[in-house]
């Protein structure tokens, strides 16, 4: 939605939830959905991760706290390594066949790491 800082802090409260026990009630389990809501808040929001039109589709939105992020992937039968920078993002096809994905606005196609 644009609003960096808020979503930056709305995933650190999330991540905190059973990281610092936030609430005091870790004893009585995680918050599974707080850790699937944190997963959900890096793949789709920082790192951009959609699918559109039947394409694969990165937006990098890394947030200015963190140097990098390095994302393993499957995706229809191939693992995809992700690596955002702030000035950068990379997409490897590391097994599988080639693709072309859509990443920060360019068609890019992947071929298989040697």
């Amino acid at each position: 939605m644009g609003d960096e800082k808020r979503a930056y802090d709305y995933f650190m409260d999330t991540v905190r939830m059973d990281l610092i026990d936030l609430q005091g009630n870790a004893t009585d389990g995680l918050h599974v959905a707080n850790l699937g809501g944190s997963w959900l808040s890096v793949v789709t929001g920082f790192a951009g991760v959609r699918r559109r039109s039947g394409q694969l589709v990165i937006e990098n939105h890394l947030p200015k706290a963190w140097r990098k992020l390095v994302i393993n992937l499957q995706y229809q039968g191939r693992h995809l390594r992700l690596t955002l920078t702030h000035n950068k993002t990379v997409v490897d096809l590391v097994e599988g066949t080639p693709l072309t994905v859509r990443v920060d606005g360019q068609e890019r196609p992947l071929k298989k790491l040697k």
